[in-house]
């Protein structure tokens, strides 16, 4: 029975850790002149991947829902930071001074990144939260009708 389970808790992990390991693998064969999966790849993606694999061990959906919200997090803050970026810097004057030319210059990827990640979970975290109240409520109803 212990096999069975350990058996589980790694096939968990694996699946939950699929998309760091995809995106660490084809940020470096094709994607190392891209800013937020490069950034990303050297930073080790922030240990967001050991938390996953370890809120993995508790809770499959939650770190499945983490893992594979990375990847749309990371694509929406990369071509969101890209098209900011080229906004920012078309905006530039010649009488700007070297503070704010460096400014606009900012890839803001980063910041759309964990943005969106942190938002994706609070909505998955909510829905689930929220599913489950409704059904004691049908429950607590039903009890009071008999």
């Amino acid at each position: 029975m212990k096999n069975a389970s350990r058996n589980g808790i790694v096939l968990r992990c694996a699946v939950a850790l699929l998309p760091f390991v995809a995106l660490f693998l084809l940020t470096n064969a094709f994607f190392q002149n891209v800013y937020l999966l490069e950034w990303q790849a050297r930073h080790w993606y922030c240990g967001l991947w050991i938390v996953t694999g370890v809120i993995a061990i508790f809770d499959f959906k939650l770190s499945s829902f983490i893992s594979y919200s990375n990847v749309i997090a990371i694509g929406l803050g990369q071509i969101l930071g890209d098209t900011i970026q080229k906004y920012n810097i078309s905006s530039i004057t010649p009488d700007m001074n070297a503070e704010q030319r460096a400014r606009l210059y900012l890839h803001p990827g980063f910041l759309i990144w964990i943005c969106a990640l942190l938002l994706f979970v609070a909505v998955f975290l909510a829905v689930k939260r929220y599913r489950k109240k409704p059904q004691h409520r049908q429950l607590r109803t039903i009890r009071s009708l008999s």
